[in-house]
Parts: C-alpha cells; sequence; structure tokens
C-alpha cells in the first residue's frame, strides 16, 4: 500500500484549525483491488465555521478516492474507463458504508477550450464526463475535478468572448500580464498561465461561467491547485486569494452545492480567506510513506 500526505489528529477545536478535527490527516492510501488501485482521501476541513465557503458541504472532512497517486506511477492513467473502474471498485469494497464517497479526476482531464475559453474533456480519454459523472452517481458517489487559478495562453490568444457579456478574455487579464498561479514565474510578462484581475468587469462573469459549466456535468467538488499564498509561494508575488474568493461566489451562484479546496501548503497567515472561501486546505505537499510508518504515528 502507499500513502500520500500524512496528518496527526488534534483536538476536537483550536484556533488554527478553526473547528476542525484535524490540522492534518491522512491523505491518501491506496488499496490495491481487482478493478484497480483504490485510494482513500481524507481532506483538512474548514467546516464547523459559521461562514466557511458558501455552503455546509465542509462541515466533516471528505472520504474518497483520487487519481493523483496513481497517475505519479501510470502517466496514462487518467481515463473515463479507469475512472469508472474505480467507482466500481469503490462500490464493490464496502468503504461507502463507512462515509468513502468521494472519486476525484486530477490534472489531466483536460483536453482544450470551448467557444468561450472554457476548459473542455479531452474527448480521447474523456468522450461523454457528463455520463462519467452520472455513473458515479448511480453508484452513490460524489464526484470531483482539478482545475487552476488561472486564465490559460489558448484562451487568451484566443480572446475568448465571455459567456453572457460583452468582454473577452484579454479585458479580464491582469496588467502588466504575469503569472496566475504557483506553477508560472513571478514576474514573467508573457506566462502560460494568465493572472485575472476581478476588479474588471466580466472576470467574475467569466469564473462564473467556468463553475456553471463543472456543475452542468454534475460535479461535487472542485479542488483548484497552485494557489498562494501556498504551493511553495509565499509572498504576494502571484497572490490568489481574490481568485478563491471568486471562485466561491461562481460556486454560489451556480445552484448546486460543490466543496471548494484549495490547494496546497496553503499559508497559514491567510487562514481567514480560506476559512471564509473554501471548504478545506491542503497544508503540505504530497509524500509517499509505508502503512507500518502510519500505523507507527497513529497507533493499530
Amino acid at each position: 500500500m502507499r500513502l500520500g500526505s500524512v496528518f496527526e489528529r488534534i483536538g476536537p477545536r483550536n484556533s488554527e484549525t478553526g473547528g476542525s478535527i484535524f490540522r492534518k490527516g491522512i491523505h491518501t492510501k491506496t488499496l490495491h483491488h481487482s478493478f484497480g488501485t483504490l485510494v482513500l482521501v481524507l481532506c483538512w476541513s474548514l467546516g464547523s465555521v459559521a461562514n466557511a465557503q458558501v455552503n455546509e458541504v465542509g462541515d466533516k472532512p471528505y472520504l474518497g478516492w483520487s487519481s493523483v497517486p496513481e497517475q505519479t506511477v501510470r502517466s496514462n492513467f487518467l481515463t473515463q474507463a479507469n475512472m469508472t473502474a474505480q467507482s466500481d471498485a469503490l462500490l464493490a469494497s464496502g468503504l461507502q458504508a463507512h462515509g468513502f464517497r468521494y472519486i476525484n479526476l486530477d490534472s489531466g482531464w483536460q483536453g482544450g477550450f470551448d467557444g468561450y475559453g472554457r476548459p473542455i474533456p479531452n474527448s480521447a480519454t474523456f468522450p461523454d464526463i457528463s455520463a462519467l459523472v452520472a455513473r458515479i452517481h448511480q453508484n452513490g458517489q460524489k464526484a470531483g475535478i482539478y482545475w487552476i487559478p488561472v486564465v490559460e495562453y489558448p484562451a487568451v490568444a484566443a480572446n475568448s468572448p465571455i459567456l453572457g457579456t460583452p468582454y473577452h478574455i484579454q479585458d479580464i487579464l491582469a496588467v502588466p500580464n504575469r503569472a496566475g498561479n504557483a506553477f508560472g514565474t513571478p514576474g514573467t510578462t508573457s506566462p502560460y498561465h494568465y493572472k485575472s484581475d476581478f476588479t474588471k468587469p466580466g472576470a467574475q462573469e467569466y469564473m462564473n461561467s467556468v463553475v456553471d459549466l463543472f456543475a452542468s456535468w454534475g460535479f461535487d467538488l472542485i479542488k483548484l491547485d497552485g494557489v498562494t499564498p501556498g504551493s511553495y509561494s509565499y509572498d504576494l508575488s502571484i497572490d490568489n486569494r481574490a481568485d478563491v474568493q471568486a471562485w466561491s461566489k461562481a460556486i454560489a451562484q451556480s445552484g448546486r452545492e460543490i466543496w471548494l479546496t484549495v490547494s496546497w501548503a496553503m499559508d497559514k497567515d491567510y487562514l481567514g480567506t480560506w476559512q471564509q472561501f473554501s471548504n478545506a486546505r491542503r497544508i503540505e505537499g504530497m509524500s509517499t510513506v509505508k502503512v507500518t510508518a502510519l500505523r507507527a504515528r497513529i497507533g493499530p
């Protein structure tokens, strides 16, 4: 078995967690199953905070499966067929009775952009993402999807119109152009990932349109990755606090209850923002440890 970020249990409340029962908890555990590798996910929740995010879906840490550990060892793993198999494996495992309900797609599902500059699936690996989510729901589970706080270069180059507005993608970019998340390089004037300026008209509407698309596919969770301050970028040269707030607003207007996780290694100096506008934050990077090491830390 393979384990991801290992977290340690603390008391039921403390000032840093804002009511969560975990400051650190098991992030991923890999089990071998005839249908594939089953990964159990426990994410540190910001639930029980009166103003946490825009809904109450984060009252407890979520449990389930994420594709990311398997992707680290099998680069071609992320496909609709494999995700369906993992959903079926989770159903057959009996773990759902114990709260393990999430099936989360990580980075790599996207293949291009639609006419409004929104990410769409790779049709070769995800021929019908709505059907995949429907299957996950049919199995009594919830579906998660991955994205980043950014406008990517193809949408910028196309200067796509923003759905329902007179604005276009280049109208909402921060000027001078600069990196939009921790995967970019601060100070770069022509990054692949462009930062939005949420004081500009059309910026929130673009974010709304992306979340509306995810909601139309039926997703129940969004993992927002490369968020700063955090993600090993702890100054404010990129600063995604406004992005996280915009995603939260977009979820609220979508009419669908969607869990929002911000990732990774989030700066606790800005905990108030993460508490108010997200359901959970990942507090470290990925790691791999043996089950025996975990048992030594948390007991039998």
